[in-house]
C-alpha cells in the first residue's frame, strides 16, 4: 500500500517554497467544484465501515516500482518538497528511456486554450466567458502539456506523480493566503462524509438523474425532509473482478414536494443554523460521493492503468486507458478539493504524452459530472464524443 505522502503534499513547506517566488494572486476557482467536507455522518446512508477481506487484499497490492525515484539524485526546490513527487526537472538519456512516447504535437488555437478545463454549465452558471475564466483555463492547458512532455521523457513515472504535479498547479492559481487553500492539497479520510447539496449549477444534475435508466425509486430518510420520493443512480466499479461502490446520487422526483416540505420546517421553531448546516449536508438532492476507505484501492488500480498508458500504444488504445483513468480518478474525488480539475489535468497530460491533443469538452458537458453519472464502460465509449471535435 501506498504511503499518503506520495499523494499528499505538505501545504506548509509549500507555502514557504511559495513565499520565496514572486506571488500568484490570480484565484480562479474551477465553478465545477463547491464540494462540501464535513466531520460527521448524520445522514441516512450509513455509516463507513471496514474494507472487505477481498478489497483489503487489493489494497495491499504493492505499486508498480518506479526506477525514477531511485536514480535522481537532484530536486528542485519545490518538487523537493513532496515526497515523490513531479516537481524534479532534470531531464533522462535516451538510453533511459527505450520506449519515449512523442510528447505534445499540434496545438490549440488561443479560443480553445481559453476553453480546457472550463466546467461549462448551462446558460446563467456557466462562467467560462470571464477573463478570470479562461486565465485559468490556459494555464491548465500550458501546465498539462508540459506535464505530458515529462510523461514522454520519463521524468513523470507514476499517477502518484502526476496527481502532485496537478495539485501543483492548482495550489498556484490561488493566492497565498486564499482561505481554504490547504483543502486543494488535503487527501480524504476514511470515516468522513464528502457530499455536494445540488443547488445553484448543481440543480442541472437534478434532471439527469432522474432520467437515466439505471436510477431506481428510494424514499429519502434524513432528517427534516424524510418520506420525499427520489430516484437515485449509485455508481460502481469493478477492480479485479471486486465491485468497488462509488458515488450516491439522489433527486427528488417532484421539487414542488421538497418545497412545500422546507416551508413546514420553516414554519417550526427551530435553530435557522442548525437547520441549514444540516440540510447542506442532508438533502434529497445530493451527492454522496465515494467513501474515501476504497481510496487505497482506486489508487492502486490507478497506479496500474497508469503503467499501461505510458507505454507506446495505438492512438484508439491510448484514448480508451486515458478515458478510463479520467473515469476513476473524477469518480473517487480523493482531495477535498480540486479533484475533478486534477483528473482532467490528469487526462489532457497523458493525451499530450501520447502525441494526441484533447479540444475542449462541448458546452454543457461537465466530465466529472458525465463520470459519475456513467458506467466506467459507457463513459469510455463516450469519452470522444463529450469533446468539441475528436481529438486529432
Amino acid at each position: 500500500m501506498w504511503n499518503n505522502q506520495n499523494w499528499m503534499y505538505n501545504i506548509d513547506a509549500y507555502n514557504q517554497a511559495r513565499a520565496a517566488q514572486q506571488e500568484d494572486t490570480s484565484n480562479s476557482p474551477r465553478y465545477s467544484e463547491v464540494t462540501e467536507f464535513t466531520e460527521d455522518h448524520a445522514t441516512s446512508y450509513g455509516q463507513a465501515g471496514s474494507l472487505s477481506p477481498e478489497l483489503a487484499a487489493l489494497s495491499l497490492q504493492p505499486s508498480p516500482p518506479s526506477a525514477a525515484n531511485s536514480s535522481r539524485t537532484s530536486r528542485s526546490r519545490l518538487g523537493s518538497l513532496f515526497g515523490r513527487t513531479s516537481g524534479s526537472r532534470e531531464f533522462r538519456s535516451s538510453s533511459e528511456t527505450p520506449n519515449r512516447l512523442p510528447g505534445p504535437s499540434t496545438s490549440l488555437d488561443w479560443e480553445e486554450q481559453s476553453l480546457v478545463g472550463a466546467a461549462r454549465w448551462p446558460s446563467m452558471y456557466n462562467q467560462s466567458h470571464t477573463d478570470e475564466n479562461k486565465d485559468y483555463c490556459r494555464s491548465m492547458y500550458r501546465s498539462s502539456r508540459e506535464a505530458g512532455s515529462r510523461i514522454a521523457s520519463g521524468q513523470i513515472n507514476s499517477f502518484s506523480e502526476l496527481w502532485n504535479c496537478a495539485t501543483e498547479w492548482r495550489l498556484g492559481r490561488l493566492s497565498y493566503n486564499a482561505p481554504g487553500r490547504e483543502a486543494f492539497a488535503t487527501q480524504r479520510e476514511a470515516g468522513s462524509v464528502f457530499n455536494t447539496k445540488l443547488d445553484m449549477q448543481y440543480a442541472s444534475i437534478i434532471p439527469m438523474i432522474i432520467s437515466n435508466s439505471k436510477s431506481k425509486r428510494k424514499r429519502y430518510g434524513g432528517p427534516y425532509l424524510s418520506g420525499i420520493e427520489c430516484k437515485v443512480y449509485k455508481q460502481k466499479g469493478k477492480i479485479h473482478g471486486q465491485e468497488i461502490p462509488l458515488n450516491e446520487l439522489w433527486a427528488a422526483i417532484d421539487q414542488r414536494q421538497v418545497a412545500v416540505k422546507l416551508q413546514e420546517v420553516y414554519n417550526q421553531d427551530v435553530d435557522f443554523e442548525v437547520l441549514e448546516d444540516t440540510l447542506q449536508r442532508n438533502h434529497p438532492n445530493n451527492i454522496v460521493h465515494t467513501d474515501a476507505r476504497y481510496l487505497s484501492v482506486i489508487k492502486g488500480h490507478l497506479e496500474q492503468l497508469f503503467n499501461q498508458a505510458k507505454s507506446p500504444l495505438r492512438k484508439r488504445e491510448a484514448l480508451d486507458l486515458i478515458a478510463r483513468i479520467h473515469w476513476w480518478a473524477a469518480s473517487a474525488a480523493p482531495d477535498m478539493r480540486g479533484s475533478a480539475a486534477k483528473a482532467e489535468f490528469a487526462a489532457r497530460a497523458l493525451a499530450n504524452a501520447h502525441g494526441i491533443e484533447f479540444p475542449p469538452f462541448r458546452d454543457g458537458i461537465v466530465p466529472d459530472i458525465e463520470a459519475m453519472l456513467s458506467s466506467e464502460k459507457n463513459f469510455v465509449e463516450r469519452y470522444s464524443s463529450f469533446m468539441e471535435r475528436r481529438p486529432s
